[in-house]
């Protein structure tokens, strides 16, 4: 069993434990609500034509407090991806440290059962009956003997060689997969966090957009197909919904579960 390095629980990020809702404190939501029936008397979103648009027609925030407002989240995300990528940054090192240590451990294998396969199981032919200047004294049947020893001794080192590399590359293996375990086990926490950002924004959106469009109908009397009915959320982020892109993780899979890919 080859000798493991010790993991650095400071890189990985604990995700046992739910993420708490960020609070919505009472006096944002106060200024998120004034802001809606202030923009919800002039109605300020773009244009008219786009407050009548279809849903399919829209294309980002329909007013200057809700392009901020996802602004803000957007800067928050990109912090937050930073951090958990610096945070990530050691473990990811070690796993392209690792795999490049596996690539050889492997060809280490490979060599060694190639030599077992070009070895008969057992000594015949003109090599067993080789016979030294020493060996004068010995019968035919005695050198034989010892050269069948001599040659099972080498084989056998030879099958030993191969059951170390197996080993070694299981062990490899092992290690390199607990390194994508934990830069995965930080991705899952950096999206948990996203979303509770999302979340967070999408109710003071939501804040806003209530309040503005309540000022809009006792202007105009009818939501009509007003956008903000609709479209006030910030949608989930594409990336999210993808491979983590810190790992060659296609590679991860074939390689680390051969069996897998059979």
């Amino acid at each position: 069993m080859a000798n493991k390095s010790p993991r650095n629980s400071d890189s990985i990020t604990n995700p046992a434990a739910p993420l708490a809702a960020l609070p919505y404190r009472i006096y944002l939501r106060i200024s998120d609500v004034s802001a809606g029936r202030r923009d919800g008397i002039f109605d300020l979103v773009v244009t008219t034509n786009r407050a009548e648009a279809s849903p399919a027609a829209v294309d980002g925030p329909a007013t200057s407090w809700l392009r901020n407002n996802e602004h803000q989240f957007n800067e928050r995300v990109s912090a937050e991806r930073l951090s958990a990528h610096q945070k990530s940054f050691p473990i990811i090192e070690r796993h392209r440290a690792l795999r490049g240590g596996l690539d050889r451990l492997i060809d280490a294998r490979t060599a060694a059962e190639g030599e077992l396969a070009s070895m008969p199981a057992e000594l015949s032919g003109e090599a067993a009956h080789i016979r030294f200047s020493t060996e004068k004294s010995l019968t035919v049947e005695e050198v034989a003997d010892r050269r069948r020893d001599e040659y099972a001794t080498t084989r056998q080192g030879v099958i030993n060689r191969v059951k170390a590399a197996t080993t070694a590359v299981s062990d490899r293996r092992d290690e390199v997969a607990e390194t994508v375990a934990d830069v995965l086990t930080n991705f899952e926490a950096l999206i948990g966090r996203v979303e509770r950002l999302r979340h967070f924004h999408n109710r003071r959106a939501a804040a806003y957009a209530r309040a503005y469009l309540r000022r809009h109908v006792r202007n105009a009397g009818t939501i009509g197909n007003h956008i903000l009915a609709t479209h006030a959320e910030i949608r989930p982020i594409a990336w999210i919904q993808e491979p983590c892109p810190w790992l060659n993780l296609p590679f991860e899979t074939e390689e680390l579960h051969p069996e897998a890919a059979a």
